[in-house]
């Protein structure tokens, strides 16, 4: 049966199957919300429509995302990519951040139990109004929505998402939990890793983000934000900061998010240069850095202020690494990184130029 949708006062029957875990009153009740135009912006949840369309939806995702974007109470529910419940984990988080606490839990099936990781947006304050407390969960809701259109190898899904039992106003995006941790903490604990292979899975990640139909900008990759799995495989995780290019005006939002001492200098100044797609390509160049010399950029600067003046002001970019550090970097790989790191944006090169030349170099050293 068909789903209605309201979209901006337009009335739309969309095909979806109904996931028996998540809504039991049936696919075709109508679903009535005033939907802004884009995904990205604070607040801005998107139009449903591009996004089915665009990214080719199967109907069960199909079906989480008309729920999620809909501003009716039986839309807040509780959805995993299979049958099972979460079972209560660590109640203080292990990582805290800004924005975010982030805690393990227990996932239990029908055969097998393991590790989830949960992310919950930070509890609303009293001073919170009610337009912050919206943005707040259109954030979860955007993170969670690119994270569950993206399918990739390289990339750590969205495995489900649910309200948060201690404010129930707050969604929790839940993920698989890696044990091999992030990319920052592997590097420190496996002296003798392939650094070019590493990267190239990274950089592959991107290039299948920014060649969708609808391009994702990841906006914040670091170690940090990549994880790596039984294999050894680098994902990338964390889109908080990701967004969708409107598919009619060509354009990522004005501001966006990110982490100083990755971030492009329209990161910091969006009057400089509109938002595209290279503000990945400089970030990836910055996490390379991470990778040969197991540091962040700019480590022997301090604090993060100097280096936003470092770049905005004196555009500069971080030292080559030298001696022991230096790894497995080249003088033709240090030529592309720094080129990530020109100013203007449209002198540097695309994930997909990236990823070929450190395709090349796997090649020829096999």
């Amino acid at each position: 049966m068909p789903t209605i949708v309201t979209v901006g006062g337009v009335k739309t029957s969309i095909e979806c199957e109904t996931n028996s875990a998540v809504d039991s009153t049936g696919s075709n009740q109508e679903i009535s919300s005033d939907i802004p135009k884009t995904i990205n912006g604070a607040g801005e949840l998107g139009d449903v429509n591009a996004i089915i369309r665009h990214f080719n939806l199967d109907p069960k995702r199909a079906s989480v995302v008309l729920r999620l974007l809909s501003d009716t109470p039986e839309s807040r529910f509780h959805w995993f990519r299979m049958d099972g419940r979460l079972i209560d984990g660590l109640l203080e988080p292990i990582i805290v951040t800004a924005n975010s606490d982030i805690r393990i839990a227990n996932f239990q099936t029908s055969s097998s139990t393991f590790l989830v990781v949960s992310k919950s947006a930070r509890p609303h304050t009293a001073s919170e109004n009610d337009k912050a407390k919206r943005v707040k969960e259109c954030s979860s809701i955007k993170e969670f929505i690119i994270g569950l259109i993206l399918d990739h190898k390289g990339i750590l899904s969205a495995f489900g998402i649910m309200k948060d039992k201690a404010n129930p106003s707050n969604l929790v995006i839940i993920s698989k939990y890696q044990k091999n941790g992030t990319l920052f903490s592997y590097l420190q604990d496996h002296l003798q890793v392939n650094q070019i292979s590493l990267l190239m899975e990274v950089a592959d990640g991107l290039c299948y983000m920014h060649s969708l139909t609808c391009p994702v900008l990841h906006g914040d990759v670091k170690s940090h934000n990549i994880v790596i799995d039984d294999d050894g495989r680098p994902l990338l995780t964390d889109f908080g900061s990701a967004a969708i290019r409107d598919p009619i005006t060509l354009r990522f939002p004005y501001r966006l998010g990110g982490t100083p001492r990755w971030m492009a200098c329209e990161a910091y100044v969006p009057s400089l240069f509109p938002a595209t797609l290279f503000i990945d390509s400089y970030a990836f160049a910055s996490t390379a850095i991470e990778v040969f010399t197991r540091k962040r950029p700019f480590n022997n600067i301090d604090p993060d202020a100097a280096v936003i003046v470092k770049v905005v002001v004196d555009k500069e970019h971080p030292l080559r690494p030298e001696g022991m550090e230096a790894g497995e970097l080249t003088d033709d790989l240090w030529k592309m990184l720094v080129k990530c790191w020109e100013f203007n944006p449209s002198d540097r090169p695309s994930m997909q130029e990236i990823r070929d030349l450190l395709r090349g170099m796997l090649l020829s050293i096999d």
